[in-house]
């Protein structure tokens, strides 16, 4: 889940930028300056781009590197828009407790697969359903 939607918001973020930017409307207002999401955007590619003729993937092998530069360009972005707020848990958005609650959710739903243990019929549909991917 980390990294379809790490890669979801990449696609969003890019197509977000170039819709108000080719339409002449402002980018949104930037309010952390200090973020530089675009290096991390560089380094997503430039680990990324070997990659792409690879025909058999191997996850931590391969795609660590680029997911960990996925999640801190949409961070950083974040964090530069003003999503993320200064001071403590205590300070932020309803949003942001949102989005860790659907990731500790979507870990939760995919852990008898990841780790293996039954979860009654469920276990077993999720396998199914993986393997339907191909």
């Amino acid at each position: 889940m980390v990294w379809w939607g790490s890669s979801a918001a990449l696609v969003a973020i890019a197509g977000i930028t170039i819709a108000r930017g080719g339409r002449g409307r402002r980018l949104p207002e930037v309010t952390n300056p200090a973020a530089r999401p675009w290096l991390a955007l560089a380094a997503y590619g430039i680990a990324f781009a070997p990659l792409l003729p690879v025909g058999r993937v191997l996850f931590l092998y391969h795609y660590l590197t680029p997911l960990t530069f996925a999640v801190a360009f949409v961070l950083l972005w974040l964090d530069r828009q003003g999503w993320i707020r200064p001071g403590t848990v205590r300070d932020q958005r309803s949003a942001y407790f949102l989005v860790l609650a659907l990731a500790a959710a979507s870990f939760l739903a995919v852990s008898p697969l990841t780790y293996g243990f039954s979860a009654g019929d469920y276990d077993e549909w999720l396998a199914a359903f993986v393997r339907s991917w191909r």
